[in-house]
């Protein structure tokens, strides 16, 4: 029996006044089936109003449902023993919905069967979900996914991921599910893609702050068109101090995987290497190296069909064509990369211990 209606196996008055009514399954094994709880009797009452009522599952899982009310009467919280129904997850979890004082949803949680915190949306005062979280580490806000919903509760306008060490955002283009630009951070390191409407990428920023910042633009097939890698030049700041950075690596494409030219340059600013890949009038690749102090070309290297080394030729007498860009040397500014208003630089993984 789990209704109302079963026999009073037990009365217990609490110490806070409030009165419990209980019923079950095994008395000597406290296998509990229906709880209501009251609260304080007001003057003249013998028992004040309903403040709460659990139905116990049979099984040993513990709550199969649950409901509170205020002393007015108004649900303010009920909740639902739920089993998954995934192929690859079958587990149990407590539903549970908090009510406004206006008896809108205000909240969801999910619940393990220990009552721990696995995931929660929280809504806005029409009803409709603001934000909805899951939590990987039950009971632990501090590391979860999150998505963030336009105004009519279905629609994820951006959404969110924090575990150790790492960051992540996305927004999306307004009204769709469609990402418009992604960005993480780990520690001293950061990226932004951005995105066409069609799913493309447009651009990308890749930082390694002790390394150097890679700028990448794609064609609108969404394949790689150019791109530059500055390094900072040692020693050298601007005015805010932060560090100059300097062309070290371009590389320029023609679709997927066919590279046009390729150039690297020395932290000095003198030519390193110079790559002359194969395309419709070159058979093979051919690249070409200079030194560093002099700048003079110093080796001429040749590929063979399979694109492996078939000689080195020191000290050649070539006099390579460049066409070399002026415009390929401004630095960018570097973007606003919006995972980066999470700091996560103290967060490295040091062999088993954090």
């Amino acid at each position: 029996c789990a209704d109302a209606n079963c026999p009073v196996e037990n009365i217990v008055e609490l110490a806070n006044g409030y009165t419990q009514e209980v019923h079950f399954w095994d008395v000597r094994e406290n296998r509990r089936t229906y709880e209501r709880t009251f609260y304080p009797a007001a003057k003249g009452q013998s028992r004040g109003s309903l403040y709460s009522e659990r139905i116990f599952a049979e099984s040993g899982l513990g709550i199969k449902s649950e409901r509170y009310l205020s002393p007015e009467g108004k649900l303010t919280k009920e909740g639902q023993l739920y089993q998954n129904n995934l192929e690859k997850d079958k587990s149990w979890q407590f539903n549970l919905a908090l009510y406004s004082p206006l008896g809108q949803v205000s909240e969801r949680q999910v619940r393990n069967l220990k009552g721990q915190l696995i995931g929660k949306t929280l809504n806005r005062p029409d009803g409709t979900a603001e934000v909805s979280f899951k939590y990987p580490s039950p009971d632990t806000e501090t590391y979860f996914d999150a998505r963030h919903f336009a105004e009519d509760g279905t629609t994820v306008n951006w959404q969110e991921s924090r575990s150790f060490g790492n960051y992540s955002v996305t927004y999306n283009y307004a009204g769709t599910d469609k990402p418009r630009e992604t960005s993480s951070v780990s520690p001293r390191s950061a990226n932004l893609i951005t995105y066409r409407l069609d799913g493309t990428k447009l651009s990308e920023f890749r930082e390694y702050r002790d390394y150097g910042r890679t700028f990448i633009d794609y064609d609108n097939s969404g394949e790689v068109a150019v791109e530059r890698f500055f390094g900072p030049q040692s020693g050298k700041v601007d005015a805010s101090g932060q560090p100059v950075f300097s062309l070290r690596r371009i590389e320029i494409k023609n679709g997927k995987d066919n590279v046009v030219a390729h150039y690297e340059w020395f932290d000095n600013g003198k030519l390193e290497v110079v790559q002359f890949h194969k395309n419709a009038t070159r058979k093979l690749r051919v690249d070409y190296r200079y030194d560093k102090v002099t700048g003079k070309l110093k080796q001429r290297i040749e590929f063979g069909a399979d694109d492996k080394v078939s000689k080195i030729i020191n000290d050649p007498k070539d006099t390579p064509v460049l066409d070399i860009k002026a415009a390929w040397f401004d630095a960018p500014a570097r973007p606003a990369v919006a995972a980066s208003r999470v700091n996560v630089d103290g967060e490295e993984y040091r062999g088993g211990h954090f």
